[in-house]
């Protein structure tokens, strides 16, 4: 959970709000593209949870999801596979003073994004989607501690630990 002040709290409760988004989406290459209200398409920011297989059982878990379009001139001429977006969430919380809370990094699915034409349609998955791939043969057969063995996993599949 991300510590927010009570203005926060409370400028989320209020029935009228002012707030934004900003943020970028990092190509494999490291171009950049900054993510804000005026090329995000209206109403299309959903942050989702999802079930990895559809259903809960021992050794699944939750996948944060986040699905957003914008507008882009070159839409067609982006490569997303290896791209990544880092978005923020802000609300004003006093006069006209944002606070701002970071969504988090998702790597961004090339399968499941679509371009056409001036728009983007991205979907990502946090850092968990990274735990989707066989252990390596060192890591089953470690014989460590449940915190040790995580560590090395963690490692492995390049998810921070941190």
């Amino acid at each position: 959970m991300y510590s927010v002040t009570e203005s926060y709290l409370s400028a989320v409760r209020s029935r009228k709000r002012t707030d934004r988004i900003t943020g970028k989406i990092v190509l494999s290459g490291g171009t950049e593209i900054a993510i804000n209200d005026t090329v995000l398409v209206k109403d299309t920011l959903k942050l989702t949870k999802e079930i990895c297989s559809g259903r809960y059982r021992i050794g699944t878990f939750c996948l944060s999801k986040l699905r957003f379009s914008f507008f882009l001139a070159d839409a067609l001429g982006i490569d997303l596979a290896g791209a990544y977006a880092d978005l923020t969430y802000g609300i004003v919380t006093g006069e006209d003073t944002f606070e701002d809370v970071p969504l988090g990094r998702f790597y961004i699915d090339p399968v499941l994004s679509t371009r056409r034409k001036d728009i983007v349609s991205i979907v990502g998955f946090d850092a968990g989607v990274k735990f989707d791939r066989e252990p390596s043969a060192s890591v089953r057969a470690l014989s460590v501690t449940p915190p040790e063995l995580i560590a090395a996993v963690c490692a492995e599949c390049g998810v921070p630990t941190d």
